[in-house]
């Protein structure tokens, strides 16, 4: 398959098949399972034009068509998740019968979801939040249905009765309020808890409701006349769970004493404690045949504690059946299927976890919500599950999709760095798990995967010719690997404490590395020894990185400094102040930007990691150019003639007093960019160390910082999932400080970011184990080929409609996604008309909406308004 990848002559006939099925249905066949081949082979299907193609029964899980033309494209029976449709023209589009794992995000817009329950005839989601309402959501349509308005605080429950006519709710009210499903009205208000409600569950029967409180109690109440039948105690904390057996025989309690209750429904005496929780128990489930109860716990003070669990208990003897063993957060919410052979849970970790009851295996991973995910509810018929949480949304999935296996390539861990290679066609990427893997940028595939050290991988640095690849470790030592035989070449050993970072010299000869043990060594790579020791900081060095001219080296470090050493002498030269916390990542511009001249931030462009040069013009008169590999400077004089044409006369410093105006300014001046735990960007005059300015937008830790080629754009990545759960890129224009634009996607921390050498991408690498390469341009350029959709082309490519547009869509489009996890990207595709279902009849367009994705017919009729 790989040799057949590489001819360009075998895939150019395999797009001809493809594009042959909108003429010629007899093509269907061949043409859809030469587009499947092609995905599997990672071929390059970006800014392709399949118009009016027709695919059937076929995957293309994982299939990059990135700002591809797919009007009036037909597919049936096609499993699309995982699809990158960022930026794709989808007019007219036939989609029926589609398998896809995310069915619907059901946007809550205002306030998180604690809450949410189907109805007994599964058409139906109740979602109950901090907004005080609750509100009934389509399931096909994916569209609001009804909202119910009562409660004046948070409501933490909400439950259908048996037969979906009533449905109750709880929360900080202390009260539970009963509403008439189909009027939306209030019938009852049950009275008696003293402090929160935090669950209430219908007996099978529907004639009791059980509700949990925060005053320690379980009370039984009569639906049909209001009143309280019984009130049981015997937890001495809150009380976070309850839920009947199926027979409604038995109550189940489960409690922040860390213990679950088992109630007798009729004589309301404690049957059993079940006692094995470390944690609070937030939540349990009776399996479908009443034999098994699901327990989850979590230490809600600490959303990073990993030593939660699963427990499954025999209820009839009272005995812990088994441990179900993972590595994951809080546990909020579990659920069994309705057939009982699986079990999903869902917690701080973000993501759904779906179990397997009889081996107690993990079966699927369902990611896609960015913070807490408080509550899992399978539907009646078992096929479809619902999940809500903190990120004020419901997310539907497909239950048969999401058990599948995906043969997608990516990292099984979180990401700790991402770098180019200097020719722009690779990008290498390191986890915490080895190896370290060689992808191809252009389509996204998998080029190598470099094996050698169990140990996590900190940083990665290539050599400036592209050949050897530095990795530093955590087994303090740092690895040089050789890019063409994928071969390790040497390891380097000295430091006494885990690597953090490494810079290569201009010409490769010399490594430099920052450490935990405070110290930065320098090493010569072809020998492979330590050429020498730098100390001074007090704390960790966490980054080091070398001038473009390769004469100074800047060092960050946990003790709220940034250092500049000489590298020929050895000698500190200065220490940057500032920060107010630890340093993360520091970065020099590539090109000397920023200088002072007569008090303003003054531009000049030189380009010294490279020979070639860029010239600006300054103040019409003055062309500066720079050659660093030669420490020459000169100055260009333009005069312009009446013809309109420029006349340029070159002058090598003939006039002394220029020369040495603009040496003193220019020469070796670069602009230093910092990114801390105290959620500041600083930049920094090279020359002066004066601080030229703060950065101030991410509220939480900034750990990577990189200028893009030309210096003009600063790209930042944030998070530490202690603080302000900030994942996201920003984009800063340098000369101005102001924040250019704000990428969303990475739903955990961003540990660093990295421009390609063209400066058209932006690679980053992050702990949801993703891997985003995005599309820095700001520009939309649509190319259609047929003249059915010419005069709505037209009018998007108007000024008026281009500036609403880019308000309502971000223009920095995911181009690829590199991920084991199949997540649909679709943002920024421009749909009109057509028609989006899955095999289930769940209307896809509001999930590609949730997406991101921008529907003309709704831009038309906003315009027509307009004019």
């Amino acid at each position: 398959m790989n040799k057949i990848s590489e001819n360009k002559r075998i895939i150019s006939f395999f797009k001809f098949l493809v594009q042959l099925t909108a003429i010629d249905k007899s093509f269907i066949i061949c043409g859809s399972n030469s587009l499947h081949l092609m995905i599997e082979m990672k071929i390059d299907l970006k800014n392709q034009c399949f118009q009016n193609i027709k695919i059937y029964n076929t995957s293309l899980i994982g299939g990059n068509f990135f700002r591809s033309n797919l009007s009036g494209s037909d597919f049936n029976n096609v499993d699309i998740s995982g699809m990158n449709l960022s930026g794709a023209l989808l007019f007219n589009c036939n989609w029926k019968n589609i398998k896809i794992l995310e069915l619907n995000q059901l946007e809550c817009r205002l306030y998180d979801v604690r809450s949410i329950c189907f109805s007994p005839d599964g058409k139906t989601i109740a979602s109950g939040g901090k907004d005080n309402s609750i509100c009934l959501w389509g399931v096909n349509s994916g569209q609001q249905k009804a909202k119910f308005d009562g409660h004046h605080y948070a409501i933490y429950s909400v439950c259908f009765s048996p037969d979906g006519t009533t449905l109750a709710s709880g929360g900080d009210d202390k009260s539970i309020f009963v509403w008439d499903v189909k009027t939306g009205s209030q019938i009852a208000q049950l009275d008696g808890h003293c402090k929160t409600v935090y669950q209430v569950c219908f007996s099978p029967n529907g004639t009791t409701l059980a509700s949990g409180s925060q005053d320690k109690s379980i009370r039984l109440w009569d639906i049909k006349t209001g009143k309280q039948k019984a009130k049981l105690d015997g937890h001495c904390k809150t009380v976070y769970s309850v839920c009947f057996s199926p027979n409604g025989k038995i109550l189940a309690s489960g409690s922040q004493d860390y213990s679950i209750c088992l109630w007798d429904v009729n004589t309301g005496s404690q049957k059993i404690k079940l006692e094995g929780h470390d944690f609070e128990v937030l939540s349990v489930c009776f399996s479908p045949d009443g034999t098994i109860l699901a327990s989850g716990d979590g230490n809600v003070n600490s959303k990073h504690e990993r030593n939660n669990s699963i427990l499954l208990w025999d209820v009839k003897t009272g005995q812990q059946k088994a441990k179900i063993e993972g590595d994951y957060s809080a546990v909020y919410s579990v659920c069994f299927s309705p057939d009982g052979t699986t079990l999903a849970s869902g917690g701080d970790d973000k993501s759904i976890l779906i179990w397997d009851v009889k081996t107690r295996s993990q079966i699927a991973e369902l990611v896609g919500h960015s913070k807490t995910v408080y509550s899992v509810c399978f539907s009646p018929d078992g096929t479809i599950l619902a999940s809500g949480g903190d990120d004020k949304s419901i997310l539907v999935w497909d239950v048969k999709a999401g058990s599948e296996e995906y043969n997608i390539d990516g990292h099984t861990s979180s990401i700790f760095s991402v770098c180019f290679s200097p020719d722009g066609t690779t990008l290498a990427t390191s986890s915490v798990i080895m190896p370290i893997k060689l992808w191809n940028v252009q389509t996204g595939s998998l080029k190598a995967a470099l094996y050698g050290n169990s140990y996590g991988i900190q940083y990665l640095c290539f050599s400036p010719d592209g050949t050897k690849i530095a990795s530093c470790t955590r087994d303090n030592n740092i690895h040089l690997w050789d890019v063409k035989t994928r071969q390790q070449k040497a390891i380097l050993w000295g430091h006494s404490d885990w690597v953090n970072s490494v810079s290569f010299s201009p010409d490769g000869i010399t490594l430099f590395s920052g450490s935990r043990d405070k110290s930065i060594r320098f090493w010569d790579v072809r020998a492979g020894l330590q050429k020498a020791k730098l100390d001074g900081h007090t704390h960790w060095v966490t980054t080091v990185c070398l001038s473009p001219d390769g004469i100074t080296l800047a060092s960050g470090s946990m003790d709220d400094s940034i250092r500049l050493w000489d590298v020929k002498t050895r000698k500190k030269k200065a220490i940057l102040s500032g920060h107010r916390n630890g340093i993360r990542s520091v970065q020099f511009s590539s090109d000397g930007s920023i200088i002072y001249q007569n008090q303003k931030i003054y531009s000049l462009f030189f380009y010294s990691r490279h020979q070639y040069l860029q010239q600006i013009q300054v103040k019409n008169f003055f062309t500066i150019q720079y050659q660093p590999l030669l420490n020459l400077l000169t100055i260009k004089k333009y005069c312009k003639k009446y013809s309109g044409t420029q006349d340029k006369e070159e002058s090598r410093f003939k006039d002394q007093k220029i020369f040495e105006q603009f040496y003193k300014i220019s020469l070796n001046i670069y602009t230093i960019a910092s990114g801390s735990i105290d959620h500041s960007i600083r930049l920094w005059n090279f020359r002066t160390g004066q601080q030229i300015a703060i950065l101030w937008g991410h509220h939480d830790w900034v750990n990577s910082v990189s200028f893009s080629p030309d210096g003009t754009t600063l790209a930042s990545s944030s998070g530490n999932s202690n603080e302000g759960e900030d994942y996201s890129i920003r984009l800063w224009d340098v000369k101005t400080g102001l924040q250019k634009a704000k990428l969303n996607g990475h739903t955990e921390s961003v540990i660093q970011v990295c421009f390609s050498p063209d400066g058209t991408q932006l690679a980053s690498g992050s702990w949801d184990k993703s891997i985003r390469l995005w599309d820095v341009k700001t520009r939309y350029e649509i190319q259609i080929l047929d003249k059915i959709h010419k005069d709505v082309v037209v009018q998007f490519k108007s000024p008026l409609f281009q500036q609403k547009f880019l308000s309502e869509t971000n223009p920095h489009q995911t181009v690829d996604l590199i991920t084991k996890k199949p997540i649909l990207l679709a943002q920024g595709a421009l749909i009109l008309n057509g028609e989006f279902i899955n095999y289930q009849g769940v209307d896809l367009r509001q999930l590609f909406k949730s997406k991101g994705s921008l529907f003309f017919e709704n831009q038309l009729e906003k315009q027509q308004k307009n004019n």
